[in-house]
This record gives C-alpha cells, structure tokens and sequence, in this order.
C-alpha cells in the first residue's frame, strides 16, 4: 500500500503502483485535482455516516464522521488515465467540521470499509505532521519543505539532519554534561546552548 500526500496524486504514481503490485491511497485536494472534482458531477456519489463517541483531556464528546465516495474516477485529463475511488471524510464535532479529507484509492471503496480506508490515510498524516512538529520543537530544525524543493537540497538537509539527530543519540549514552543539559531544557538547541555553557566553564 502506497500512501502519500497531494503532491503524489497524480497518474505516474497512479499507474506505476498497480504495476508494481501494490494499492495507492493518496491525498487529493480540490483546488490541485480540478478535473476529478469536476467529474464529480456527473458520477452517483455515495455515503453514510457514524456517531463516534470519545473522551479527550477528560471531556466526553460525541463527533459525526460523514464519508462520501464516488469510483471511477480517472487519475488525470490524460485520454486511458488510470482510474480510482474518491473518498471524502468530514468529521463533526458540536455541529462544527473540525477535520475535512479527501483522497483517491485504487482500493474497492464500498460502506462498510470506508471508515477504515480513510482512517488509514488520516494516521499517515497525523504521523507525518506530529513526527516533524515534535522534531522541530526539539530544535531538529525539519520542515516539510524539504520534500518541496529541489530534490539535491531536500535531500542534503535531510540527511544533515537526521546525521545531527543520530550522534545526539551517541551522546545521550556516554555524555554526562550531555544528559545533565537534557534534564535541565526542552529543546535541543537550548541544550547544545547549555553544553557549551559547561564545556567552556570546565576547560
């Protein structure tokens, strides 16, 4: 199973996984996909709904999660582009929308599955998006641009990065000054501030 964001919606990705074997679950939103939401029009769209009842920070709450999907969608304008499923997912919560979605599979979308398909595409996101929130407030300094750039640069800092986060990994092992600096502050570049600090004093 392939998944992604927008920007690998499109037919290369499309017709390449199927190729290779594999189903695709891709985001696609309306404003980059203006042919599929255009075809819309003309297709039988489906959808059902659930009452999903939660507690968050010791508050109950009931939310609606509404689902739309209509099959046969072609991937681009391109005449024999490959076709798929779009999802929709809107989750409600007080009468208000706190979360929309939508994508586009080659999976066989029908009621009693869609929950679980657009489930799916909603954790890889929230991984996505907590994993490089939670890496830039520890002063990895990640960012999402990395993927939007030239492919080199994107690549280079990245991979300077991730180099940065694994010899951090080393010196939580052997360093006390390190794990004392880690025990004091939150974000990384305030305990690379406090390293130095203590290196300095000692020497």
């Amino acid at each position: 199973m392939l998944l992604g964001d927008d920007l690998y919606c499109c037919q290369p990705i499309c017709r390449a996984a199927p190729d290779a074997g594999a189903d695709f679950m891709l985001v696609c939103r309306p404003r980059s996909h203006r042919h599929l939401y255009t075809g819309l029009a003309s297709m039988p769209v489906e959808s059902t709904g659930w009452l999903f009842r939660g507690n968050l920070n010791g508050k109950e709450f009931v939310a609606l999660h509404r689902f739309r999907w209509a099959r046969g969608l072609p991937a681009s304008t391109d005449v024999g582009a490959p076709r798929g499923t779009w999802i929709e997912c809107v989750i409600e919560r007080n009468g208000r929308a706190t979360s929309t979605g939508s994508f586009f599979t080659s999976l066989r979308v029908t009621a009693n599955n869609v929950e679980g398909i657009a489930r799916a595409e909603r954790t890889r996101w929230k991984m996505e998006s907590d994993g490089l929130h939670r890496l830039a407030r520890l002063g990895c300094d990640f960012d999402h641009a990395f993927g939007h750039g030239d492919a080199g640069l994107a690549d280079l800092l990245a991979t300077i990065n991730w180099f940065a986060v694994a010899l951090r990994r080393v010196w939580d092992c052997p360093c006390d000054r390190w794990q004392g600096c880690r025990d004091r502050v939150v974000t990384r570049s305030a305990q690379i501030r406090e390293l130095g600090d203590a290196l300095h004093v000692a020497s």
